[in-house]
């Protein structure tokens, strides 16, 4: 029983460190600038497109 307590403890463990590096590098990319293109194909419909961009 004392084995199985350890067991849980050191996978509940690695899967803390885990999750919080995860986190960390969710954290560390969301800091990145993006790029972003867009393409339009109707002149008439430019104005229209980048108002709701």
């Amino acid at each position: 029983m004392h084995r199985r307590n350890m067991l849980w403890g050191a996978v509940s463990a690695l899967t803390a460190v885990f999750a919080a590096s995860r986190a960390n590098a969710a954290a560390e990319a969301s800091s990145t600038k993006l790029k972003v293109v867009y393409h339009l194909n109707d002149l008439d419909k430019v104005s229209f497109v980048l108002g709701n961009i």
